[in-house]
């Protein structure tokens, strides 16, 4: 399982680095391509299911920890995780929730409604909000 990548970025297309580390090229769904330079150094969430392994990188453990903690609420995918964090930041998930205001996170990406954003602000435990303010 990959946990941490590092080198050079090749490519950036539509959410996804292309990025080459010891002669291997690794495609990552990221940030914004405004976010990455040439070098390249990510914490990454290796997401497996029965088609295929997708690789998502994060700059900080802090966020990665946050979207792993967003995959366990009902009905997020990471793809949504992903574009949450993405639009919002860390802080901005932690805002609403804290707050219990679902309309703060819904509607910020294609696919994060106000259902999805409902159960994140629902289901996100107090301890976990707690930890990462």
């Amino acid at each position: 399982m990959i946990g941490y990548l590092s080198g050079r970025l090749v490519r950036y297309r539509n959410g996804v680095a292309l990025i080459e580390a010891r002669g291997a090229g690794y495609e990552v769904h990221c940030a914004p391509r405004s976010e990455l330079d040439g070098a390249v150094h990510l914490f990454i969430h290796h997401h497996q299911t029965e088609r295929g392994d997708t690789l998502y990188g994060f700059a900080d453990e802090t966020t990665l920890d946050l979207f792993r903690e967003l995959l366990k609420v009902q009905d997020v995918g990471p793809r949504a995780a992903a574009l949450v964090l993405n639009a919002v930041g860390v802080k901005g998930v932690l805002r609403a929730c804290a707050a219990k205001e679902p309309p703060q996170i819904a509607g910020v990406a294609k696919g994060v409604g106000s259902k999805t954003a409902a159960r994140i602000v629902a289901e996100l435990p107090e301890s976990v909000i707690r930890e990462f303010a």
